[in-house]
């Protein structure tokens, strides 16, 4: 353990921000957001609470490598997990494995799509 930010996270009550990371699910999150009336507002007021808090404040709000990874995964716990239960279904991988099985080329211009690759235009 690196740094006196750290030993303080560590020794002191968890921050509100490190508490949600140990009981938060994205499943459940997604599956809340799928339930709301208002998918967009939910969805934006999750991104409006947590964003700031991550990026701004840290995991634990401290600074340095170590914080830095903290930071990394409550991105993509916090943030990028309940999305692509949102978006791919079920089980991320899962859907996400049948998304690649069912990609066929354009019958327009047969453009595949490359990993890496965020678009493309035909002419």
């Amino acid at each position: 353990k690196e740094g006196g930010k750290m030993a303080e996270c560590d020794r002191d009550p968890p921050s509100a921000l490190c508490a949600d990371f140990m009981n938060f699910s994205p499943k459940d999150t997604a599956s809340r957001w799928l339930a709301a009336p208002d998918r967009q507002k939910e969805v934006y007021n999750h991104l409006a609470t947590y964003v700031p808090r991550i990026l701004c404040q840290g995991p634990c709000g401290g600074s340095g490598s170590r914080e830095e990874q903290r930071e990394e995964l409550a991105c993509q716990l916090l943030l990028l997990a309940p999305l692509e239960w949102l978006l791919l279904g079920d089980e991320p991988a899962a859907g996400l494995a049948l998304l690649q099985e069912n990609n066929q080329s354009s019958p327009l211009c047969g453009h595949v799509f490359k990993v890496g690759e965020p678009t493309y235009s035909c002419r």
